[in-house]
């Protein structure tokens, strides 16, 4: 069935977003795979060496849950890649894309700028990175929800903890941060105190974006990207740091490298999509994640995901 707004596409300038590692699948994977394998699984194949184990067997079985550290991420990064196909193969040319996170590999591959084999190998070596620099933890990140991001701020500077930092801004009330272990649980006993609705820990076991620990993996990262293969991208990449929209090769190469030890503005990315008229944005991977924390979001655009797609595109 053809895209459903294909005639209004002028004026409704779809976005692709992609989520990042540490998703809730949300039960609709196995069956979004099923309507779409032919187009999906060449990436599922292609990542499942690198991934050490069988990715399409993991989403048709329905055992993400088994996978954790870099088998996460390629099955995450793959099935967002997968899932960015499908709607480009129905005719949805995307206005702009960004990545939430890890998503961010997904994101350079959708706009073209890299190869999928280029960004599995991005995935793999930025983790390689970050595990080769908290080998004394252990490390981790946590939610905060029902503070804002300045009251988060506020615990930080009165509770001595030093390595932790703001990793993301998803909304106004939810705050993600990222450090050593011990810092994060002295944080989450504060931010309970002081009426958080949720403290908890993430089953992530690596501070991603955060600066005082990852600098020096971001500058790797980044010598390891300019020995890739970059093109210009097809569609604008949005730094989900700043909210700036990336058109060159050069700009997407270093933002890449920067976003490992840099904080994710979520709310800042869907806030810049709204200033641009963009109405409806495309959820690209597993889960619904970013669709939820889009209801928080004030003139957020309407976002579409596996759950929905067949409903409202008919894809």
């Amino acid at each position: 069935m053809p895209y459903a707004m294909q005639s209004e596409t002028a004026t409704v300038k779809p976005v692709f977003v992609f989520p990042g590692a540490g998703i809730e699948t949300c039960g609709h994977e196995a069956a979004f795979w099923v309507r779409h394998r032919s187009v999906m699984q060449p990436f599922l194949n292609e990542a499942s060496e690198t991934a050490g184990t069988d990715l399409a067997h993991i989403v048709t079985t329905d055992t993400v849950a088994s996978l954790e550290g870099v088998a996460l991420e390629i099955l995450t990064h793959a099935f967002n890649c997968g899932v960015g196909q499908v709607f480009k193969q129905a005719g949805i040319v995307p206005y702009a894309v960004a990545g939430h996170s890890l998503g961010v590999y997904s994101a350079v591959f959708a706009a073209d700028a890299a190869s999928f084999a280029d960004t599995v190998r991005m995935v793999t070596q930025a983790r390689k990175l970050v595990e080769h620099v908290c080998q004394n933890g252990p490390f981790g990140m946590a939610a905060i929800v029902g503070l804002t991001e300045n009251e988060v701020a506020a615990i930080m500077e009165r509770t001595p903890t030093p390595t932790v930092s703001i990793a993301n801004r998803n909304n106004a009330t939810s705050v993600v941060i990222s450090g050593r272990r011990h810092d994060l649980e002295r944080v989450l006993e504060q931010a309970t105190i002081d009426g958080a609705f949720k403290a908890m820990l993430l089953k992530i076991a690596l501070p991603y974006h955060c600066p005082h620990i990852l600098a020096s993996a971001s500058q790797d990262l980044r010598t390891f990207l300019d020995e890739l293969t970059w093109r210009k991208p097809t569609c604008p990449v949005l730094d989900s740091s700043d909210g700036t929209f990336l058109t060159s090769a050069a700009q997407v190469t270093d933002f890449t490298a920067r976003n490992l030890a840099s904080p994710v503005m979520w709310q800042r990315v869907i806030e810049v999509f709204g200033e641009h008229g963009v109405s409806v944005a495309i959820e690209c991977g597993p889960g619904i994640a970013l669709t939820q924390n889009a209801r928080f979001v004030p003139g957020s655009p309407t976002h579409v995901n596996i759950k929905t797609s067949k409903r409202r595109l008919g894809i």
